[in-house]
């Protein structure tokens, strides 16, 4: 199945998948500036 050929729509299958990124939260609130989530939790309470 991951080796061609295949049909197209198997192409687009296996391109819609998203590509883990196991950083992805650590660098979102990087960007945010929180260092704790917990506090930044907190403080939305």
């Amino acid at each position: 199945m991951f080796q061609p050929p295949h049909h197209a729509y198997t192409d687009l299958l296996l391109s819609s998948v998203p590509e883990m990124d196991p950083d992805w939260l650590s660098e979102l609130l990087e960007q945010r500036g929180v260092d704790n989530i917990g506090d930044a939790a907190v403080d939305k309470m």
